[in-house]
């Protein structure tokens, strides 16, 4: 089976295994880190394919993806799901960032100088 992602999966597995970051290195990179327990707790895994896991809360339902290191085993980088709505020429984009809380990204479809 041909795996359009293999190359570019792999090219981040050398990234992030080049040097095994300690939690506080990927703490300090990458905001939230979780051990196989702490990751357990909090989440469903879904699927993965390294270096990506991808996972739904358990607290609130929200779907998204982490990275994993192999050794030590740690999970880090949460990317919550993007939602994306388009009102009245506005295009607003609603995501979760690592802490949970709701940011909003609002922009114009409109281009000024085609008016």
């Amino acid at each position: 089976m041909n795996d359009p992602t293999e190359t570019i999966r792999r090219n981040r597995i050398a990234e992030i295994n080049v040097v095994h970051g300690s939690r506080e290195d990927l703490e300090n990179r990458y905001g939230q880190v979780w051990d196989t327990n702490q990751l357990s707790e909090e989440f469903q895994v879904i699927g993965f394919m390294a270096p990506l896991i991808v996972v739904q809360r358990k607290s609130n339902g929200v779907k998204g993806s982490l990275e994993f290191q192999h050794s030590p085993r740690l999970y880090f980088n949460w990317q919550g799901i993007d939602i994306r709505m388009m009102f009245a020429g506005m295009e607003m984009l609603y995501r979760r960032n690592a802490l949970g809380k709701i940011e909003i990204e609002q922009r114009s479809l409109f281009d000024p100088e085609t008016f």
